[in-house]
Protein backbone atom coordinates (compact mmCIF):
# COMPACT_ATOMS: atom_id res chain seq x y z
CA UNK A 1 0.00 0.00 0.00
CA UNK A 2 3.03 2.29 0.27
CA UNK A 3 4.01 1.91 -3.41
CA UNK A 4 4.21 5.27 -5.13
CA UNK A 5 3.86 7.25 -1.90
CA UNK A 6 6.41 9.81 -0.71
CA UNK A 7 8.27 9.13 2.55
CA UNK A 8 7.99 11.88 5.14
CA UNK A 9 11.08 10.66 7.01
CA UNK A 10 14.02 8.35 6.41
CA UNK A 11 13.31 4.64 6.95
CA UNK A 12 15.92 2.37 8.61
CA UNK A 13 16.03 -1.44 8.60
CA UNK A 14 14.63 -3.06 11.75
CA UNK A 15 16.38 -6.37 10.93
CA UNK A 16 19.20 -7.54 8.70
CA UNK A 17 18.51 -9.46 5.51
CA UNK A 18 19.27 -12.24 5.66
CA UNK A 19 19.05 -12.27 9.45
CA UNK A 20 20.85 -15.62 9.73
CA UNK A 21 23.67 -17.44 7.94
CA UNK A 22 21.90 -18.90 4.90
CA UNK A 23 22.83 -21.38 2.23
CA UNK A 24 23.26 -19.77 -1.18
CA UNK A 25 23.00 -23.13 -2.97
CA UNK A 26 21.29 -26.50 -2.87
CA UNK A 27 23.87 -29.02 -1.71
CA UNK A 28 25.61 -30.05 1.48
CA UNK A 29 26.80 -28.04 4.47
CA UNK A 30 30.15 -29.12 5.88
CA UNK A 31 33.35 -27.97 7.54
CA UNK A 32 35.66 -26.62 4.84
CA UNK A 33 38.80 -27.98 6.54
CA UNK A 34 37.47 -31.54 6.12
CA UNK A 35 37.59 -31.07 2.35
CA UNK A 36 41.13 -29.69 2.07
CA UNK A 37 43.33 -31.70 -0.27
CA UNK A 38 40.45 -33.17 -2.28
CA UNK A 39 41.42 -33.97 -5.89
CA UNK A 40 40.31 -36.37 -8.61
CA UNK A 41 43.12 -38.76 -7.68
CA UNK A 42 42.66 -38.26 -3.94
CA UNK A 43 38.92 -37.69 -3.27
CA UNK A 44 37.66 -36.87 0.20
CA UNK A 45 34.82 -38.96 1.63
CA UNK A 46 32.30 -37.42 4.03
CA UNK A 47 29.69 -39.23 6.16
CA UNK A 48 26.12 -37.84 6.24
CA UNK A 49 24.95 -36.44 9.62
CA UNK A 50 28.52 -36.62 10.88
CA UNK A 51 30.57 -34.63 8.35
CA UNK A 52 27.77 -33.00 6.39
CA UNK A 53 24.05 -32.24 6.23
CA UNK A 54 21.92 -31.75 3.14
CA UNK A 55 20.81 -28.15 2.68
CA UNK A 56 18.68 -26.13 0.25
CA UNK A 57 19.04 -22.55 -0.91
CA UNK A 58 17.88 -20.20 1.85
CA UNK A 59 18.10 -22.80 4.63
CA UNK A 60 19.82 -21.71 7.86
CA UNK A 61 23.34 -23.03 8.33
CA UNK A 62 24.09 -25.09 11.43
CA UNK A 63 26.69 -23.45 13.68
CA UNK A 64 29.04 -26.41 13.29
CA UNK A 65 29.44 -25.87 9.53
CA UNK A 66 31.27 -23.16 7.62
CA UNK A 67 30.87 -24.08 3.94
CA UNK A 68 28.25 -25.20 1.44
CA UNK A 69 29.10 -27.36 -1.55
CA UNK A 70 26.81 -27.29 -4.58
CA UNK A 71 24.98 -30.56 -5.12
CA UNK A 72 26.42 -30.68 -8.65
CA UNK A 73 29.91 -31.02 -7.10
CA UNK A 74 28.91 -33.90 -4.81
CA UNK A 75 29.44 -37.51 -5.88
CA UNK A 76 26.81 -39.62 -4.13
CA UNK A 77 27.81 -43.05 -2.79
CA UNK A 78 25.48 -45.91 -1.83
CA UNK A 79 26.65 -46.15 1.79
CA UNK A 80 25.53 -42.77 3.19
CA UNK A 81 28.72 -41.03 2.16
CA UNK A 82 29.64 -38.55 -0.55
CA UNK A 83 32.91 -38.02 -2.36
CA UNK A 84 34.42 -34.68 -3.23
CA UNK A 85 37.13 -34.04 -5.79
CA UNK A 86 37.40 -30.31 -5.05
CA UNK A 87 38.09 -28.66 -1.72
CA UNK A 88 35.70 -26.09 -0.29
CA UNK A 89 36.84 -22.86 1.31
CA UNK A 90 35.46 -21.26 4.48
CA UNK A 91 32.18 -19.38 3.92
CA UNK A 92 31.82 -20.76 0.39
CA UNK A 93 28.22 -20.41 -0.88
CA UNK A 94 26.99 -18.95 2.43
CA UNK A 95 24.98 -15.75 2.54
CA UNK A 96 26.25 -13.67 5.44
CA UNK A 97 23.98 -11.91 7.92
CA UNK A 98 23.15 -8.50 6.46
CA UNK A 99 24.46 -9.36 3.01
CA UNK A 100 21.56 -7.47 1.40
CA UNK A 101 20.51 -5.10 4.19
CA UNK A 102 22.08 -4.44 7.60
CA UNK A 103 19.95 -3.67 10.64
CA UNK A 104 19.97 0.10 11.18
CA UNK A 105 20.91 0.83 7.56
CA UNK A 106 18.86 3.50 5.76
CA UNK A 107 16.61 1.82 3.22
CA UNK A 108 14.77 4.86 1.89
CA UNK A 109 15.58 8.52 2.59
CA UNK A 110 12.92 11.11 3.37
CA UNK A 111 10.96 12.78 0.58
CA UNK A 112 11.48 9.81 -1.74
CA UNK A 113 8.93 8.06 -3.92
CA UNK A 114 8.61 4.41 -2.91
CA UNK A 115 9.36 2.22 -5.93
CA UNK A 116 8.56 -1.48 -6.29
CA UNK A 117 12.17 -2.34 -5.38
CA UNK A 118 12.07 -0.05 -2.34
CA UNK A 119 8.80 -1.63 -1.16
CA UNK A 120 10.47 -5.05 -1.32
CA UNK A 121 13.57 -3.78 0.48
CA UNK A 122 11.41 -2.28 3.23
CA UNK A 123 9.75 -5.64 3.86
CA UNK A 124 13.12 -7.46 3.72
CA UNK A 125 14.38 -5.00 6.34
CA UNK A 126 11.46 -5.82 8.65
CA UNK A 127 9.47 -2.64 7.95
CA UNK A 128 5.72 -3.06 7.52
CA UNK A 129 4.61 0.54 8.16
CA UNK A 130 6.08 3.72 6.68
CA UNK A 131 5.30 7.36 7.41
CA UNK A 132 4.39 9.10 4.17
CA UNK A 133 3.17 12.55 3.22
CA UNK A 134 -0.56 12.98 2.77
CA UNK A 135 -1.49 12.92 -0.90
CA UNK A 136 -2.25 16.34 -2.35
CA UNK A 137 -5.87 16.80 -3.39
CA UNK A 138 -7.11 18.76 -6.38
CA UNK A 139 -10.55 19.78 -7.55
CA UNK A 140 -11.28 20.06 -11.26
CA UNK A 141 -14.19 22.20 -12.48
CA UNK A 142 -14.85 21.97 -16.21
CA UNK A 143 -16.38 25.22 -17.50
CA UNK A 144 -18.22 26.34 -20.62
CA UNK A 145 -21.84 26.03 -21.66
CA UNK A 146 -20.80 23.97 -24.73
CA UNK A 147 -19.27 21.24 -22.50
CA UNK A 148 -21.28 18.01 -22.02
CA UNK A 149 -20.69 14.66 -20.39
CA UNK A 150 -19.31 11.95 -22.69
CA UNK A 151 -21.96 10.37 -24.91
CA UNK A 152 -22.10 8.54 -28.23
CA UNK A 153 -24.02 11.30 -30.02
CA UNK A 154 -23.47 14.81 -28.63
CA UNK A 155 -25.72 17.53 -30.05
CA UNK A 156 -24.28 19.90 -32.63
CA UNK A 157 -22.46 22.75 -30.89
CA UNK A 158 -21.72 20.62 -27.83
CA UNK A 159 -18.22 19.37 -26.98
CA UNK A 160 -17.54 16.26 -24.95
CA UNK A 161 -15.71 17.22 -21.77
CA UNK A 162 -12.46 15.23 -21.72
CA UNK A 163 -10.01 17.61 -20.08
CA UNK A 164 -10.97 16.48 -16.56
CA UNK A 165 -10.04 12.90 -17.50
CA UNK A 166 -6.66 14.06 -18.84
CA UNK A 167 -5.97 16.26 -15.79
CA UNK A 168 -7.17 13.62 -13.29
CA UNK A 169 -4.84 11.07 -14.91
CA UNK A 170 -1.89 13.48 -14.80
CA UNK A 171 -2.58 14.27 -11.15
CA UNK A 172 -2.72 10.52 -10.35
CA UNK A 173 0.67 10.08 -12.06
CA UNK A 174 2.04 12.82 -9.80
CA UNK A 175 0.62 11.13 -6.67
CA UNK A 176 -2.39 13.38 -6.12
CA UNK A 177 -6.06 12.54 -5.63
CA UNK A 178 -8.55 14.50 -7.67
CA UNK A 179 -12.27 15.07 -7.81
CA UNK A 180 -14.20 16.36 -10.80
CA UNK A 181 -17.04 18.76 -9.98
CA UNK A 182 -20.00 19.68 -12.21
Amino acid sequence: ACYGRITSEAVYAAISSPHYLASAMDGIATIAAKTFGATETNPVTLMENEDFERIDTGDPLSEKFDAVIMIEDVIEQNDGTVRLINAAFPWQHIRQIGEDICQGEMIVPSNTKITAAAAGALLAGGISKVKVWKKPAAGIIPTGDEIVRPSANPEKGKIIEFNSTVFSSMLADWGADSKVYD
